[in-house]
């Protein structure tokens, strides 16, 4: 991957911004290094073991440290990866995405979707309705007071808008940093949860994917159009299907190899994001679709891809952290501080009272007391790689402004829920055999 970002570099001498005279390709192999060893170091024991702690897992969760760690590396601060630096290092974001939509993708699993809840799929559907109307009512009016004339090009709002909608759908799945107690209902619950947060991902992906199709971007001047929106998803479909049957066929040779097998994901994975970027369309739609398409191909080597797939699931998310980071913009003025922190509040607001209507639904007893309540209000990390799509798609200022919001949503929100369940513990008397450290769900 390096090799290839230098090829790609080879010809431009130097890079623009702090690094006037340093060659373009030694610049992009250390932003490489720097944002891979991030991602490596979240995946190592030791970073495995200091996420029990749950300060730590509430700051990882919100992705403070790799957001911090972006942030140092790029314009706003030490200018190691600057615009010039970000194009090169292009590939490695599309294949992140496509990774990203992969793993989610396999999830849609026909067999399992029929075997999911009635009420998760109330819930769902539900919470996506009005978290999607509130995020998108937000955007409008705060981009209409903040940008003049924001309502003359009203398609050049339409993905934008569609974006931060699914941005603010699903919840982080994870429960460690909760304080939970730990009882039968408290695991059934956080099952719940965690399923509840699988599917709202696929709806996600799906609506900020489906809704940049159409555009044709141009900056301010983007039009709709529902022809090259068809045959952007044609191209998605025919790639997906082709590359999925070639996939499924290599897995089921190499099933018990898992570095062949993760040889031939990474190859799946370059194909069919590769594709999409170049035809101007979302990677993570493509790599959803894919997904789909291998998990309901087959169900034999299943079991081994996800297995594969999962350990690199920690790492995959600081790096897409770390890149948000360095794509944060500081010429937004107050627009990105406003949407985010609002966003944040409503989800404070109105997120524990989805889940309580849903947990009645499923005749479970929700305490009043229980730090669960809060499970989802924390945004996804997801929502992060919806925003860098988006400005992969079209990189215009509106772009940066919305993936800032959802970061700083997603900072607020992730630290919000943890000390609001701190502050409800330290005002009741713990008893003195209650069990703590409710493990992680997973569905």
């Amino acid at each position: 991957m390096i090799a290839a970002l230098l090829i790609a570099a080879d010809g431009v001498p130097t890079a623009a911004g702090g690094g006037d005279g340093v060659p373009i390709g030694f610049r992009i192999f250390l932003a490489v290094l720097a944002l891979g060893g991030l991602a490596i170091a979240a995946g190592t024991p030791f970073s495995r073991r200091l996420h029990r702690n749950r300060a730590v897992a509430a700051l990882s969760a919100g992705g403070w440290f790799a957001v911090l760690a972006g942030i140092a590396l790029g314009p706003v601060g030490l200018d190691l990866v600057d615009e010039g630096i970000f194009s090169g290092l292009r590939p490695l974001v599309v294949v992140a995405l496509g990774w990203v939509g992969l793993i989610v993708g396999l999830q849609a699993r026909w067999k399992i979707l029929q075997a999911v809840p009635g009420v998760i799929w109330t819930w769902t559907v539900k919470d996506a309705a009005m978290s999607a109307l509130v995020a998108a009512s937000l955007g409008a009016i705060v981009l209409g007071l903040a940008v003049e004339n924001a309502f003359a090009h009203p398609a050049a709002l339409f993905a934008p808008l569609a974006t931060l909608a699914a941005a603010n759908l699903s919840w982080a799945p994870e429960t460690r940093s909760l304080r939970v107690e730990l009882s039968d209902r408290t695991r059934r619950i956080a099952t719940l949860i965690a399923a509840a947060a699988g599917l709202s991902a696929i709806v996600a992906i799906a609506l900020a994917g489906l809704a940049s199709l159409p555009v044709r971007a141009d900056g301010i001047a983007s039009t709709l159009d529902p022809l090259l929106g068809g045959r952007r998803l044609a191209v998605l479909l025919a790639t997906a299907a082709v590359v999925g049957i070639g996939a499924r066929f290599l897995l089921s040779m190499v099933e018990r190899d898992s570095p062949q097998m993760l040889v031939v994901v990474v190859g799946f994975v370059c194909i069919v994001a590769g594709v999409a970027d170049a035809a101007g369309i979302s990677p993570l739609l493509s790599g959803l679709l894919a997904g789909v398409v291998l998990a309901n191909l087959s169900t034999g080597p299943l079991r081994n891809l996800e297995s594969v797939l999962h350990r690199g699931e920690t790492a995959g998310g600081m790096l897409l952290y770390g890149f948000a980071g360095v794509l944060v913009s500081v010429d937004s003025g107050w627009a990105p501080l406003a949407l985010g922190f609002a966003i944040a509040a409503t989800r404070i607001l109105l997120k524990p009272f989805t889940l309580g209507q849903s947990m009645r639904l499923a005749r479970e007893e929700l305490p009043t007391n229980t730090p669960l309540r809060l499970a989802s209000v924390r945004q996804a990390p997801l929502a992060v790689a919806v925003a860098i799509a988006l400005v992969l798609v079209e990189d215009s200022t509106l772009a940066r402004t919305l993936l800032t919001a959802v970061v700083i949503a997603g900072l607020a929100s992730g630290l919000a829920a943890p000390l609001q369940s701190w502050q409800q513990r330290s005002s009741t008397a713990p008893t003195s055999d209650s069990k703590s450290d409710l493990n992680e769900a997973t569905s």
